[in-house]
């Protein structure tokens, strides 16, 4: 009898941007392939995803915080879990994980991955409201590790750290895997063009991203320097977070014009080819940052916060740079510096594409993926 893999993702666009090759690989090695999500819809151009697996989509929505809907999404997964009675119930993201890990306790589920890409906003803000609803998930989850054969996966040490000095999981039954991985035939090392040097902020906005450290650092530099630099920032505003930037602030900055707005793009490969350093002075409850990976992968080098997660994915001064958190003036001080050394900017580049094609091509985290699947499954 076929194994049956159930993924379960608040969006379906996160699905396709960091999910789509574990699901592939997992049809590869015959699994029978079923994806829940909450929010977007498969475009007409996705006939081919459509046909490899099975979609169903239920009321899950970030941000979201009405009772009775919660309510409705936790039955509707219930519902789906028990038609489908998969082998593997693979949750991604903190409301899949909890929503999933609560249904659990009603159908036995062979076995359960809790990935937790990051720990995001809750886990990152020291506001009361927030530290209790932190520590209240915290001691739900405690009870599901507990009662399920399952794995956390987490993309850092830091966040592992958290975990069992919390005491919340045992230290068995949490494995690192360092991200969603990069197509590395998608992103290919193209020379850099220097007129203009363009740096690239490539992130949704929300505060914690550090957007307002990069224009900052944006205004400092260009006060003070003759180089020819852009710029340049790409990602659109984030409704379902809670710290997402205002309309307001957009059309202020927008209007200081110290950087570039470029609005969402969905060719992230040809937004690095036009960039010589990209920049995510984040402060936010990372897990790996998928443009990290991205820009490692295009032989770019960065310039990004020594925070969990962002220094996970670069060698300080090998393929890129570290800042402190919340420091515009050191961030514009090395973003300077590297953009007026040539040399060492291309040496950095091509040691992040040496870097990524050792540790973060989507062949390797897949294969991780099916590790941790066979471990669960090894008794049926």
């Amino acid at each position: 009898m076929s194994k049956k893999l159930l993924i379960i993702v608040n969006e379906l666009s996160y699905f396709i941007s960091h999910r789509l090759n574990v699901a592939i690989e997992a049809k590869k090695k015959g699994y029978l392939v079923y994806i829940c999500y909450g929010e977007n819809k498969l475009k007409k151009n996705s006939s081919k995803i459509i046909n490899d697996f099975k979609f169903f989509h239920v009321s899950i929505k970030r941000g979201n915080i009405n009772p009775l809907i919660e309510i409705k999404s936790i039955f509707s997964i219930y519902c789906l879990i028990k038609k489908i009675n998969p082998s593997i119930l693979h949750l991604v993201t903190l409301k899949p994980c909890l929503y999933g890990g609560i249904v659990s306790c009603f159908i036995k589920i062979k076995g359960i991955i809790f990935a937790l890409p990051g720990l995001g906003t809750i886990y990152n803000s020291k506001k009361k409201k927030f530290v209790l609803i932190k520590n209240s998930i915290n001691f739900l989850l405690k009870i599901l590790f507990k009662i399920n054969n399952c794995f956390l996966l987490l993309q850092n040490n830091s966040d592992r750290s958290y975990f069992l000095k919390k005491k919340i999981i045992d230290k068995d039954k949490v494995k690192i895997i360092k991200g969603s991985g990069v197509n590395l035939k998608n992103f290919k090392f193209v020379k850099e063009t220097t007129n203009p040097i363009v740096i690239s902020f490539i992130s949704r906005l929300i505060i914690e991203k550090g957007i307002e450290y990069f224009i900052s650092a944006a205004e400092i530099i260009k006060k003070r320097t003759n180089l020819n630099l852009k710029f340049r920032v790409y990602g659109s505003i984030d409704p379902g977070n809670p710290n997402n930037v205002s309309k307001k602030e957009l059309k202020k900055w927008k209007k200081d014009g110290f950087v570039e707005f470029y609005g969402y793009s969905n060719n992230i490969n040809n937004v690095l080819k036009k960039t010589n350093i990209v920049c995510l002075p984040s402060f936010y409850g990372e897990g790996l940052p998928k443009i990290l990976l991205e820009a490692a992968a295009a032989g770019r080098p960065v310039v990004t916060s020594n925070h969990p997660g962002c220094r996970d994915a670069i060698i300080p001064n090998v393929t890129g740079y570290l800042v402190p958190i919340k420091n515009s003036i050191k961030l514009a001080n090395k973003l300077e510096f590297l953009a007026s050394e040539n040399k060492i900017r291309l040496k950095m580049g091509k040691n992040a594409r040496l870097f990524a094609e050792k540790n973060f091509s989507t062949n390797f985290i897949a294969h991780e993926h099916m590790k941790l699947y066979i471990k669960l499954t090894k008794n049926l």
